[in-house]
């Protein structure tokens, strides 16, 4: 590719570059996992590496190239998941350490659309303790309430008038 090494490569470069076949996926996720292993000590923002997955997945979409089929748009190109968003094989602890066994039965869709385009999830990152998915359900639940509640002040004012 070029002189920086591949974690420096942005995710247009570095999907078409495996999908030419100047790299190929697997080098691709070595050479993340090599970076996540210096960096991730001193900024501590990966809670669980899947290297194997990762490797696995790397493996299928060289072989799946090689034998000239689409890989999507995403070939070989890695992504962090965050804890508070569903993948099968991992744990949605949403930052508490009470759901360590929290396994989804389903990938959140955001995940799923990524991996159908080739791309290969490799770790997940840390999320702040109680992140946007307990907001996203109060909020809901308000919203959810808003009807009555506009329909009873309404009644209210109407009956005040009249």
């Amino acid at each position: 590719m070029t002189d920086r090494p591949l974690w420096q490569h942005g995710v247009t470069e570095i999907a078409e570059a495996v999908r030419t076949g100047r790299t190929t996926a697997v080098e691709v996720i070595e050479a993340h996992l090599a970076r996540i292993d210096d960096v991730n000590p001193v900024v501590n923002a990966i809670t669980v590496v899947f290297a194997e997955r990762a490797r696995a997945l790397a493996v299928a979409i060289d072989a799946r190239l090689a034998a000239g089929e689409d890989v999507g748009s995403l070939a070989g190109v890695p992504f962090c998941v965050k804890e508070n968003i569903d993948l099968t094989w991992s744990a949605s602890t949403n930052g508490w350490t009470f759901l360590a066994d929290a396994i989804p039965s389903a990938d959140a869709t955001m995940v799923a659309r990524l991996m159908d385009a080739g791309a290969i999830p490799i770790a997940t990152a840390t999320a702040r303790v109680r992140t946007d998915r307990t907001r996203r359900t109060r909020a809901r639940a308000a919203r959810s309430a808003l009807p009555k509640t506009v329909s009873a002040f309404r009644k209210l004012r109407v009956r005040g008038r009249g």
